[in-house]
């Protein structure tokens, strides 16, 4: 059986790692305590050299197994982290400000809020088109009058079948999309801080769907690393980062106060619903043009998609016979000879 470890899930370089080490100290040295998150915001949402997530994943588990970074664990709670120099004072001190911002832009109704918006963002964008197509829509919304407060707007989801195509279960895509000429494609929204890997259940469970329907799908988050448009671009999933987090105008103050450098410091965070000139471009033009090669793409590696979706072959597997795919060569038989690949949990 040929062994080969996809080129994808190649670990980080000494110096990669070294570099994340130094950050996070340098970050943590002026913060003194910080979440995952928070990290990943200082060190891989900002410019100059890239540091992906699973990299400070990498660097943080070592440091923490070194003994070079102290772990606070709380149950059904973020982990935070401080250096093990730090004055127990300060580390409390920082704790009582910062964990109730953190607690409370976890709430249910906050997290929920922050997910329709990016919904009712793609919608308004989606109304933009004057002769677009979808399925999907607001029943009580109305984009010339200002955002409800509080209560979320009522839904009329896609339906879960087109002629005898279905998906299974209760799951349903955010929005259907019709190309006159490439067919259907399903739209999902991750209005989330973690950066979306393709070896994540979101992404799964999207795929799951679009290949339920044989729909190309589309997906939409505030960021997505590089392995993630290297292997799924190549099956003809379409993606779009928002480079924003966006909270609901009920939500303005927490907002403001989690974008605060001396506390979250979540800068990035953008309040309304209202699309960009970034998605606008997206769903006007950037999608009616690509989609058509996305659906050959997605014709051409529809059986890996599934599969994978489906659990049948893991990440590596996947992205092994993809690359080997999109290159013209033949799939061998793939077995992993590697045990520390970075789609494990790396948080």
């Amino acid at each position: 059986m040929t062994r080969r470890t996809s080129p994808t899930l190649s670990n980080p370089s000494p110096d990669h790692l070294e570099l994340a080490k130094s950050r996070l100290r340098d970050v943590l040295a002026r913060r003194v305590v910080a979440t995952v998150r928070i990290l990943e915001h200082e060190i891989s949402d900002t410019g100059g050299q890239p540091l992906e997530p699973r990299i400070l994943g990498m660097a943080r588990k070592i440091l923490v197994r070194d003994g070079e970074l102290t772990e606070i664990v709380r149950t059904n709670h973020p982990s935070w982290f401080h250096l093990p120099d730090a004055a127990r004072a300060d580390v409390n001190s920082h704790l009582a400000k910062l964990t109730p911002l953190l607690r409370e832009i976890s709430r249910q109704a906050v997290t929920g809020r922050c997910g329709q918006c990016l919904e009712l963002s793609i919608y308004r964008a989606l109304c933009a088109q004057p002769d677009v197509q979808y399925l999907g829509r607001f029943l009580d919304f109305d984009p010339t009058v200002p955002t409800r407060p509080k209560k979320l707007y009522r839904k009329e989801e896609p339906p879960r079948h087109f002629g005898n195509q279905a998906i299974q279960g209760e799951h349903r895509l955010d929005f259907l999309y019709l190309h006159p000429t490439a067919g259907l494609a399903g739209f999902e929204a991750k209005n989330l801080r973690e950066w979306l890997y393709p070896h994540g259940n979101d992404v799964k469970r999207l795929l799951l769907k679009c290949v339920a329907l044989n729909c190309v799908p589309v997906l939409v988050a505030r960021r997505l690393p590089r392995v993630t448009s290297e292997v799924l671009e190549t099956c003809g999933v379409i993606l779009h980062q928002t480079l924003n987090q966006l909270y609901c105008v009920a939500d303005k103050d927490l907002a403001g106060n989690a974008m605060r450098q001396d506390l979250l410091g979540f800068d990035d965070i953008r309040v309304g619903d209202k699309p960009d000139a970034r998605l606008l471009c997206f769903i006007g033009t950037t999608l009616p043009e690509v989609l058509p090669v996305a659906r050959t793409r997605f014709e051409k590696f529809k059986d890996l998609l599934a599969a994978y979706a489906h659990g049948k072959i893991q990440y590596t597997e996947f992205a092994g016979r993809v690359l080997l795919r999109a290159a013209g060569k033949e799939e061998a038989d793939w077995e992993d000879d590697s045990q520390d690949h970075p789609h494990d949990d790396y948080y």
